[in-house]
């Protein structure tokens, strides 16, 4: 007597995405553009103006250090190692202790946050 076998099928999932194709009035687009190219030149401008005050910070530090003091205030500048330490929920050691996962998970809560534009510029990444 023939057994029927059984299979267990791969699971495949599919994304969709949509493209629309925005047509722009040339002046518009124009005008886009010169924003945007202005946009990364600050944006490059600013990255290489951190790098150079990260540079800075790392050495004051250094010599913060060299002092053996945690915070140093000379002509009006405070320089301060600032260490500090925060509680951070951890849902899987709350549920190793005995807490119940179904009632944390209702009491959390979305939230709404403040709306900003996010520009990407093409070859630098964030």
């Amino acid at each position: 007597m023939p057994t029927l076998k059984q299979v267990k099928a791969p699971i495949v999932t599919t994304t969709e995405s949509a493209t629309y194709e925005v047509k722009l009035e040339a002046a518009v687009r124009r005008k886009l553009l010169t924003k945007l190219r202005t946009y990364e030149q600050l944006h490059t401008q600013k990255r290489a103006l951190e790098l150079a005050m990260n540079k800075l910070k790392d050495e004051v530090g250094a010599l913060r250090n060299e002092t053996g003091e945690q915070s140093i205030e000379i002509e009006g500048f405070k320089v301060t190692l600032v260490a500090p330490t925060r509680k951070k929920f951890n849902p899987k050691a709350f549920v190793r202790l005995g807490g119940d996962i179904d009632i944390y998970n209702q009491a959390n809560e979305d939230t709404l946050v403040t709306p900003y534009e996010k520009i990407t510029v093409p070859g630098i990444e964030e």
